[in-house]
């Protein structure tokens, strides 16, 4: 698997998409991207609508602000300490496994990635289907579920969280962001309407 993953990061990152690569391919330089906070890898894999607007330089500055933050901190995994175990610890076993329909799920398992990305077919190569919108949600998520209060309440949280998240972005130069499930392109003002209005249908 690591003969593998060199072969596939430096694939991509020497010829871009200039070839086919496989889903597999793509999906160890998403997560090896993910955990270096490396923008040129990430972008490389990003999928067309989601690179648009974006340069590699504004990849990285989005990944080493929201992302590394995510992997060097609490996991769900507790240890024999009784404290979580961090994502980037070679013990920890929590995989984040992003859906293809816009969510992230997290497993307990003997991985090979940390960061998992669903992937789609476009152009002469696979995709990643993750976008930065996702990301974001994923990790207010992620912190939500260690605060108290039930579900709606975690709900409430993360979205709060993601709109208070959303200048920073913008100032990055990242104007919106793929909605992977009705696979359209949508700019903060949209994306924010439309989480509200999930989390008013579920919290009231």
């Amino acid at each position: 698997m690591k003969r593998f993953a060199v072969s596939a990061v430096l694939a991509i990152t020497c010829t871009g998409f200039s070839q086919t690569y496989t889903s597999e391919q793509v999906k160890v330089a998403f997560d090896k991207a993910m955990r270096t906070g490396d923008g040129k890898l990430f972008f490389s894999v990003l999928r067309e609508g989601e690179r648009k607007s974006v340069t590699p330089q504004e990849c990285t500055a989005f990944l080493k602000k929201f992302v590394t933050p995510w992997y060097t901190g609490p996991s769900l995994q507790m240890g024999a300490n009784g404290k979580l175990v961090r994502m980037n610890d070679p013990n920890c076993k929590v995989m984040a496994s992003f859906t293809p329909t816009g969510g992230c799920r997290y497993t307990i398992t003997e991985r090979k990635l940390t960061f998992e990305t669903p992937t789609l077919e476009e152009g002469k190569g696979s995709r990643s289907t993750v976008g930065f919108a996702q990301t974001l949600f994923a990790i207010a998520t992620a912190k939500s579920n260690s605060t108290k209060g039930g579900r709606i309440e975690q709900m409430k949280y993360a979205q709060s969280l993601v709109e208070s998240w959303i200048p920073s972005v913008v100032k990055m130069g990242i104007p919106g962001s793929v909605d992977p499930e009705l696979n359209k392109y949508q700019t903060w003002a949209e994306i924010i309407k439309a989480s509200r209005a999930e989390v008013k249908k579920y919290g009231g």
